[in-house]
């Protein structure tokens, strides 16, 4: 697995930043588990893990379309400790 997000802030207006996060995900059924490592790039020194449950909804031909759960946690040296849940969407091929 291998996530890129590209992220600006509108309210109130910032900056745009870039996250890598590389990671394994496990398939089986019903859901796929996985784990990515995190790297806000555009921050200070940090590192984060992304525990996440995946749910496909709907095949499309050699693509899916999925649902996920995602849960962030970052630590930056200097601002402590993070942790959301985060809903995506989207399609995995």
């Amino acid at each position: 697995d291998f996530e890129v997000v590209v992220a600006s802030q509108v309210s109130p207006w910032g900056n745009t930043g870039l996250t890598i996060d590389p990671g394994i995900v496990y398939v089986g059924a019903p859901v796929a588990l996985g784990l990515r490592a995190k790297f806000d790039v555009s921050d200070d020194a940090n590192f984060g893990l992304i525990p996440l449950v995946h749910k496909g909804i709907v095949d499309i031909g050699q693509a899916n379309w999925f649902v996920e759960a995602a849960f962030p946690m970052t630590a930056t040296r200097g601002s402590g400790y993070q942790l959301a849940a985060v809903p995506h969407t989207g399609f995995s091929f």
